[in-house]
């Protein structure tokens, strides 16, 4: 399982706010647990993620306490398992329900998927 730990960058925006946003993150994805990306998420709370493929991919979202630690499957304050259809070529906002999850570990349908994720405090 490839571990990530996105790079923390700043800016200052035009009306004075600072954005904290990470670097974006090429993650590749399997349809295993085990053996897909595993994304260091602490310090973030949302963000997108974009499929620049010319396919669709469905990615079902686990959650893990510790770096390299078991993933178990995320679900939401409805008890409904945090799944996300991405249509070819979007920019998609990430589900709430990962904010609070130290270590996010998406998991493809397709055997492997690149999709690009960018997290935001």
């Amino acid at each position: 399982m490839a571990r990530t730990v996105p790079e923390i960058l700043m800016h200052k925006l035009p009306s004075g706010i600072t954005s904290v946003c990470s670097e974006p993150i090429v993650a590749a994805l399997t349809s295993d647990a085990t053996t897909t990306a595993e994304l260091n998420i602490e310090a973030f709370s949302h963000g997108t993620v974009t499929n620049v493929s010319g396919a669709s991919v469905v990615v079902t979202y686990y959650g893990a306490r510790a770096p390299g630690g078991y993933a178990c499957p995320l679900y939401d304050e409805d008890g409904i398992a945090v799944t996300q259809t991405l249509p070819a070529t979007t920019i998609t906002a990430l589900p709430a329900a990962i904010a609070g999850v130290p270590h996010l570990v998406p998991v493809s349908t397709a055997a492997t998927a690149s999709l690009i994720f960018i997290f935001k405090r």
